[in-house]
C-alpha cells in the first residue's frame, strides 16, 4: 500500500510540475494571439 501512496505522489508531483507552469505562464504571458486580441 506504501508503495502505491509514493508511486500517486510522485505521479502527482509531475503532473503539477507539469500544469503549473502552462497555467501560471498563460496567465503572467500571455501569447501573442492573446497579445493581438487584447490590443484590438
Amino acid at each position: 500500500m506504501g508503495w502505491m501512496q509514493n508511486l500517486l505522489g510522485s505521479y502527482q508531483l509531475l503532473l503539477v510540475q507539469l500544469y503549473f507552469p502552462f497555467s501560471l505562464g498563460s496567465y503572467t504571458y500571455p501569447h501573442p494571439i492573446h497579445k493581438r486580441a487584447h490590443t484590438k
